[in-house]
């Protein structure tokens, strides 16, 4: 498969003993022997710097209702071209100490031998000089204080007034997300004076991304706009140049493209293989909620104790935390009670339901990360679904299967039902029929 031929002995689940392979690892034996002894009563968390590895890390697990934690091996290293990888290497005691000091220097060298093979394929290929430029160029940009009067300060200055104006519901992430967007997208134009920018200089900056990917070259797009309609307000400049720029772009039309969903009858045993030993009770736990209150990732993750009520089955969700800005009230079946109440067992002072397990300051009092339940609902489990496209899932069965009318539906996932008009008038929220429809969803899931 591969140019470049990998030994047998650098298989990453190898499981001669170490001291066969690696005779040089012969003599950290007795501290490894120690560290294997203390490794059953470690509490929760990512253990590193301690194998005598560089990036080896042992990750425990909460404690559950159901026992124990899981002690798992990985190991993380950077690839010629700048990429990080991890790659894990089995859960202990399966995988002892000793044994992973050596497999993780197997698989450092499988995958630089892969990557090597690969580049040489061309299938991974090397930055070029002008793409290397062209991240340097980015991040002086971003790093640099603005120059008065250049795209850079208006944008920075556009970008202050905003954060105090309450324009965002979250500032701090959607602020940010904007800002971050003109310094990746319009570097072209970062460090231009506003006065010598021109239309064409616009439409140059932005041909490419809108070739690739329309949708956020017109967000983009958008925001130069409004840059540009804050400096002349502020009569920086005459005119706005990228008023009408979108007319001068080339491309071929945009077709949606809808977040993948696996059936209905796979659900199931998707969350099923989540329970593989690898992946934290905190993102188990965290994706049956998903699955079981239909609700959207970032709903789910931002949970808040606070908003539970095990009384009356409810979780009520603020309006500061709701797509549509509005408060939504989520009927609890007795499965989704059932994943609140295991977590409990880790509830901590941020008040999180799904805290971030990541014992590092930097996670610390924030709560589960939307990547680190991606990369375990797409990689680990590896289906062919999002964790967004189980909204799908859910719709699809309660249409085709239960048989549920359109606006209850759409109820459940807190989508608006029929014109302003009518929901002026028509003020229901429909919460024992919806309560019955979510405890029918967990009971097929049980089913399955």
């Amino acid at each position: 498969m591969y140019s470049v031929p990998i030994p047998a002995t650098m298989r990453v689940m190898d499981t001669t003993k170490t001291a066969d392979r690696h005779p040089e690892a012969a003599p950290n034996t007795t501290k490894l022997d120690v560290l294997e002894a203390a490794i059953g009563a470690l509490p929760a968390g990512r253990y590193t710097d301690r194998w005598g590895v560089p990036g080896l890390s042992l990750i425990v697990q909460p404690d559950t209702t159901r026992g124990p934690g899981s002690r798992s091996w990985s190991v993380r290293f950077g690839l010629p071209n700048g990429a990080r990888k991890t790659v894990g290497l089995g859960a202990w005691p399966t995988v002892t100490a000793a044994e992973a000091v050596g497999t993780a220097e197997d698989a450092k060298r499988e995958a630089w031998l892969i990557h090597e093979a690969e580049t040489a394929r061309g299938e991974m290929p090397e930055l070029t000089a002008e793409q290397q430029a062209a991240l340097e160029l980015l991040a002086a940009a971003a790093d640099a204080a603005p120059t008065p009067g250049t795209f850079a300060a208006a944008a920075r200055d556009r970008h202050r007034v905003s954060m105090g104006s309450g324009r965002w519901r979250n500032p701090d992430e959607a602020g940010r997300e904007w800002l971050v967007s003109l310094e990746r997208h319009a570097v072209a134009l970062w460090a231009m004076p506003l006065d010598e920018i021109k239309r064409r200089h616009v439409v140059e900056c932005l041909q490419p991304l809108w070739t690739r990917r329309r949708p956020t070259a017109q967000k983009v797009l958008a925001r130069i706009a409004e840059v540009f309609d804050f400096a002349v307000d502020r009569e920086l400049v005459a005119a706005n140049p990228a008023r009408g720029a979108h007319r001068s772009m080339v491309g071929t039309k945009h077709r949606v493209q809808h977040h993948k969903s696996i059936p209905p009858s796979e659900v199931s045993a998707a969350l099923a293989r989540l329970d593989d030993g690898q992946t934290t009770a905190t993102v188990r736990a965290c994706m049956a909620f998903v699955v079981l209150t239909a609700c959207r990732s970032k709903e789910a993750r931002e949970a808040r104790w606070s908003e539970i009520d095990f009384d009356a089955a409810t979780w009520a969700i603020p309006g500061e935390r709701m797509k549509s800005g509005e408060p939504h009230v989520v009927p609890l079946s007795r499965q989704a009670l059932a994943a609140l109440r295991e977590a409990k067992s880790w509830r901590d002072a941020s008040g999180y339901v799904f805290p971030s397990p990541n014992n590092t300051p930097a996670a610390e009092g924030k709560p589960l990360g939307d990547k680190t339940l991606r990369r375990s609902w797409q990689d680990s489990v590896g289906v062919g679904g999002t964790v967004h496209g189980l909204r799908s899932s859910f719709g699809e069965w309660a249409f085709e299967t239960y048989r549920a009318s359109t606006n209850t539906i759409d109820l459940c996932l807190a989508h608006k039902v029929g014109s302003v008009v009518t929901r002026s008038y028509v003020r229901t929220d429909r919460l024992d029929e919806r309560r019955e429809l979510m405890q029918a969803w967990a009971d097929y899931l049980d089913a399955c």
